[in-house]
């Protein structure tokens, strides 16, 4: 039997080490082999001295035409030199502890060799293109020009003819490209990952460990807040919105949550805080689509994604007996449910309870908390924390979100199974009283 069926080497599908089977010799190609754990087709990446295997993927049965007539697409790299990972050795790299994040940056970035051949052949293409216009002379350009052949200089058609809601869509198509999912992978059966809510992080072309966003948050760090270790049991907290770079977590404390047992963490992360700071400032009406405050309240939204994925991925490789609490207030709530929801997707059960208070994130989105739920470690519970009274939520929420109501003013319509709407209105008079009231509403959860 030849080496390539029974060597052990890494697989683009499902991004671990197996041994492959030969499935078809090639005599002017590679060798087609089939993957011994996940039953993916690979064939040999063209990295120099690389062993993993590139995928194959095949069309899904209900497409036609052209795609159909294609059959089988070969990739020519692996996902490390495709750049869909920041390393092999990276992605398989273990932490003892969520605060120890900052050794990921030790690990070297792979060659992106599909990005090198994309550049080099689009160079050779213009330097022949250049030179056949320069032989036919002006004649040809001005005909190509007329006939609209050369577009506009600078300008892509693949991009250039996506704008608004197409591009948003182009962005959620590309999902699978977060944290644990490569681009062509299987999500569990049943699950439609087409979040709204971390959409906008496909576009960064996330590697399945993160390693792109552990250098793009130059804020982000998990700080030790004491507690007690030796518990197995983790409790994150993660602030909101002119709050997320506090110097620690003393106002969670004093709002009754002194007495949680296990370690202590406090989540820091930018939310671009400068730009919002001046966008508030910037009448008039701030919450009208389009305006200064509006797009830096897109923006903190689309940075709660990247660390939510972030965040998931440092909890996926720690040990996998220890268990977490998430506590999270406005933008930090949001935080929290994306964690966990990222969580659920890659089938990781490590959250022992978790309770948002005045979440800035939408109650109507089924998708997300539904996966939320399934991060859930038996006998927990995801508390959504709301107030009417939460005039903030109420206002400036719903006018950035266009009407949207926020988890931290309503209850969750027809919530899944682990999720507790508990009405704080009568103890919570105001957005920036949730972490004041904290122990409260814990009492009132059950929690």
């Amino acid at each position: 039997m030849s080496q390539e069926s029974v060597a052990r080497v890494h697989c683009s599908h499902c991004l671990e080490r197996h041994s492959f089977t030969l499935v078809e010799e090639g005599s002017f190609s590679r060798s087609l082999s089939r993957c011994d754990g996940c039953g993916g087709l690979g064939v040999r990446c063209r990295g120099p001295r690389c062993t993993a295997m590139a995928r194959v993927e095949e069309p899904p049965p209900e497409v036609g035409g052209l795609k159909k007539l294609r059959g089988r697409v070969h990739r020519e790299f692996c996902s490390a030199h495709a750049g869909e990972l920041w390393s092999w050795e990276a992605y398989g790299a273990k932490l003892d502890d969520v605060t120890s994040w900052q050794r990921l940056k030790q690990y070297p970035r792979t060659t992106n060799l599909k990005r090198t051949a994309r550049y080099v052949g689009v160079g050779i293409v213009t330097l022949g293109g250049a030179g056949a216009i320069a032989t036919a002379g002006p004649a040809l350009v001005v005909k190509a020009g007329a006939a609209k052949l050369l577009g506009k200089a600078g300008t892509g058609v693949a991009i250039s003819s996506l704008k608004g809601a197409a591009l948003k869509s182009a962005s959620v198509a590309k999902i699978g490209t977060l944290v644990g999912a490569p681009a062509g992978s299987k999500v569990a059966a049943g699950t439609v990952v087409s979040m709204a809510a971390v959409g906008g992080v496909a576009g960064w072309r996330l590697g399945a460990d993160g390693h792109e966003l552990v250098r793009a948050l130059r804020c982000f760090d998990v700080v030790d807040c004491g507690g007690s270790p030796a518990e197995g049991v983790q409790s994150l907290f993660i602030n909101g919105l002119f709050s997320e770079n506090a110097q620690n977590i003393d106002d969670w404390l004093q709002g009754g949550l002194r007495g949680l047992v296990g370690a202590r963490r406090w989540v820091k992360w930018d939310a671009n805080r400068w730009k919002s700071l001046l966008s508030v400032v910037l009448p008039p009406l701030p919450t009208a689509p389009g305006t200064a405050w509006v797009r830096a309240w897109k923006g903190a939204q689309r940075r709660t994604a990247e660390v939510a994925c972030l965040l998931a991925d440092l909890i996926a490789r720690t040990p996998p007996e220890r268990t977490y609490r998430l506590f999270g207030h406005s933008l930090g709530g949001r935080i929290a449910l994306l964690t966990m929801a990222e969580l659920g997707r890659r089938g990781h059960r490590r959250i022992a309870g978790s309770a948002l208070l005045g979440a800035a994130t939408p109650c109507h989105d089924p998708e997300v908390w539904d996966l939320a739920t399934r991060s859930l470690a038996d006998g927990a519970s995801l508390v959504n924390a709301w107030s009417r009274r939460d005039h903030i939520l109420q206002v400036v929420f719903r006018g950035a979100e266009r009407g949207a109501l926020a988890a931290g003013c309503a209850p969750v319509p027809n919530a899944p199974a682990g999720v507790c709407n508990v009405d704080c209105t009568d103890i919570v008079p105001g957005h920036m009283q949730w972490k004041a009231h904290g122990g409260a509403v814990l009492d009132r959860a059950g929690a």
